[in-house]
């Protein structure tokens, strides 16, 4: 299960999240969701963000295959690693 990758990167990092049964999970970040779609896309990942849902400051990402969701893991630190770098 794709989400038993996830969730130990996302606990690790310290950010909230829901999920339930389907391949879709919602994460809380600690920055405009906008820009960490940006920061992600340079690594290759697309996350939805959830402000035009009313949902500031979330992504939605879709749970696939183990390796996409391990290079996804490591993308999400070395994303916050290098924002925290930068403040």
């Amino acid at each position: 299960m794709q989400k038993k990758i996830i969730y130990p990167v996302l606990d690790e990092l310290g950010l909230s999240y829901l999920s339930n049964q389907g391949n879709f999970m919602m994460v809380r970040i600690p920055m405009s969701d906008t820009l960490l779609y940006r920061m992600l896309m340079k690594h290759g990942f697309m996350v939805r963000t959830m402000t035009g849902f009313r949902f500031p400051n979330w992504i939605r990402i879709t749970l696939v295959s183990r390796q996409v969701m391990q290079a996804f893991g490591a993308a999400l630190k070395t994303t916050f690693s290098t924002d925290q770098e930068e403040q």
